[in-house]
C-alpha cells in the first residue's frame, strides 16, 4: 500500500516536472516547435547555439526524470515481490 502511494506520488511529480519543462520550452521563441524543424535548423546552420543547448538540456531533464521514475517503479515492484516472498516463507514455516 505504501509503495503504491509512493509510486503514485512519484508519477504525479514526474508529470508536473515534464509539464513545467514543456511550458518553459514553449515560452522560448528560439526553440523549434517540432523535431523536424529542429533537425532542419541544425542541418542548415540557422539555429542559435543557445537554443540548441537549451533544447539538449530540456531533453536531458525529461530523460532523467523518466529514468528516475522507471527506476523507482522497478524498485517498488522488486520490494513488493520480496515482501510477498517473505510473507509466503513465514506462512509456510
Amino acid at each position: 500500500m505504501r509503495t503504491r502511494l509512493r509510486l503514485g506520488i512519484s508519477r504525479v511529480q514526474l508529470a508536473k516536472r515534464i509539464e513545467q519543462l514543456q511550458k518553459q520550452a514553449e515560452q522560448e521563441d528560439d526553440i523549434p516547435s517540432s523535431p523536424t524543424d529542429a533537425a532542419t535548423e541544425a542541418y542548415s546552420g540557422r539555429g542559435s547555439k543557445g537554443a540548441s543547448a537549451l533544447a539538449r538540456k530540456l531533453k536531458g531533464d525529461i530523460f532523467r526524470a523518466v529514468v528516475l521514475a522507471k527506476a523507482k517503479e522497478m524498485k517498488a515492484h522488486r520490494d513488493a515481490e520480496e515482501a510477498l516472498i517473505a510473507a509466503n516463507a513465514a506462512k509456510h514455516s
